[in-house]
């Protein structure tokens, strides 16, 4: 395991900078508290415009960061924010620099997501991180995704803090992060559901790691969010807690997936097979996507499930 470098990172911070070390050296300073809590060395330092980076964001992975680009016309700032955080103490920068879609993807990888830090040292090809008492497998150079996505940790503890008793399901599960949190949290069984057969291998090492038992009671099934469903369905499975995070666009060999054309008809179908009085915590990272035209999706799912929505919260982002 491997530990963000607090002192080091907010002394530093407290310095007297310019430029973007300044920028970075402020959202370090508003996430003080965090940050010296010691239960979390994973986390987003800066947030785009919300942290003065506009196009930009920075994550936190222990000693090493990673900064991702939205918005092509921000290439000019990469070398600046990388050299700004090795001033800052960490070890190692990579960068993602995220395409409009990420089906775009392909051949262009390393151009994208370079397997090596762009600056510092590389970091181990598996690196162990903790959020909040929970431990992760991570893989920092490992295309546009790590295995943990930081922006949803408060999400994850909600479903810490609600899975005690229930079943939970998690649906386009990926490494199993929801699981976890679900697992730790008490839930006496979950069932983490994604296509990709090497996701759910590291959902089940993730699980293992911390000490959650498989595959009784913590299940992982290689197979399409709504064929899983179906088959719930059928059986009259019902789950106290569900985790629908999907990712904004995904193929297989036999079908395709796009938030925006499909998240009301596999929001409904999680919606039945949930338990009276059960949790949908449901989310998109599909940029654009309002609150407001999300909110209408989960209501039309509601509908389209015959169910009904006793409260429809947002949780922080």
């Amino acid at each position: 395991m491997s530990t963000l470098p607090v002192d080091t990172l907010l002394e530093r911070a407290s310095r007297p900078t310019s430029g973007v070390t300044a920028i970075l050296a402020r959202a370090a300073l508003r996430r003080r508290t965090l940050l010296e809590a010691r239960t979390t060395d994973a986390l987003r330092l800066a947030h785009e415009e919300a942290d003065g980076l506009p196009g930009w964001a920075v994550d936190l992975y222990g000693p090493w960061a990673i900064v991702s680009r939205y918005e092509e016309r921000a290439h000019a700032r990469e070398p600046e924010l990388a050299h700004a955080l090795l001033s800052l103490g960490l070890r190692g920068v990579y960068a993602k620099r995220r395409p409009k879609h990420a089906s775009a993807l392909g051949d262009a990888r390393d151009a994208v997501a370079p397997r090596r830090a762009i600056a510092g040292e590389d970091a181990p090809e598996s690196l162990e991180i903790v959020e909040e008492g929970r431990r992760v497998l991570v893989r920092l150079g490992d295309g546009l995704s790590t295995g943990l996505f930081l922006d949803l940790r408060d999400a994850r503890s909600h479903v810490a803090r609600d899975a005690r008793g229930v079943r939970m399901l998690n649906l386009f599960g990926y490494t199993g992060a929801y699981s976890i949190a679900a697992g730790l949290g008490g839930a006496t069984a979950t069932a983490t559901v994604d296509v990709s057969r090497g996701a759910l291998a590291r959902a089940e090492d993730n699980l293992r790691l911390n000490g959650l038992a498989t595959p009784t009671p913590h299940r992982t099934h290689a197979e399409d969010a709504l064929s899983f469903l179906a088959r719930a369905k059928v059986r009259g499975d019902s789950y106290g807690l569900v985790a629908l995070d999907p990712p904004s666009f995904a193929t297989t060999r036999s079908a395709r997936f796009a938030v925006a054309d499909d998240y009301v008809e596999v929001a409904a179908a999680a919606l039945s097979v949930l338990a009276a009085g059960g949790l949908l915590f449901a989310s998109t990272n599909h940029r654009g996507v309002d609150g407001r035209t999300f909110d209408g999706w989960l209501r039309g799912a509601a509908r389209r499930a015959g169910r009904e929505l006793a409260r429809l919260d947002a949780l922080p982002s």
